[in-house]
């Protein structure tokens, strides 16, 4: 039986875990991947595998993913796919009036060019 896998980072709340919830619901296997492992009710047909995994530390989330596909049957898969949705957001820092004030670009991102 060919299935679908899913590896999802950032599944421990939000977005996340409610994309791990709809795929588990559809059959999927969804490699959960977060700080804090996920644990959801799985309906028959799903398979959950909940990793606790810093992505702050890249290598070592690559080398435990790596190391579990290469023990699993690769003719297993219908498809693998990779939702990247862990994100880190810094706190936002002081505006430096004087770098806005001398922006003239009114897009600076549309025209590719660094104004501020």
């Amino acid at each position: 039986m060919n299935q679908h896998l899913t590896v999802i980072t950032g599944a421990s709340r939000g977005l996340g875990l409610a994309m791990s919830r709809q795929l588990l619901a559809q059959s999927h296997v969804v490699v959960a991947i977060a700080r804090k492992r996920t644990e959801l009710p799985v309906p028959p047909g799903g398979e959950l595998l909940g990793w606790s995994l810093d992505l702050a530390e890249p290598l070592a989330a690559a080398r435990h993913l790596e190391d579990w596909l290469a023990k699993s049957e690769v003719t297993r898969w219908a498809s693998v796919t990779l939702i990247n949705n862990a994100g880190v957001v810094s706190p936002p820092g002081r505006c430096q009036a004087r770098r806005v004030r001398t922006c003239r670009t009114p897009c600076a991102w549309a025209s590719k060019r660094r104004c501020c």
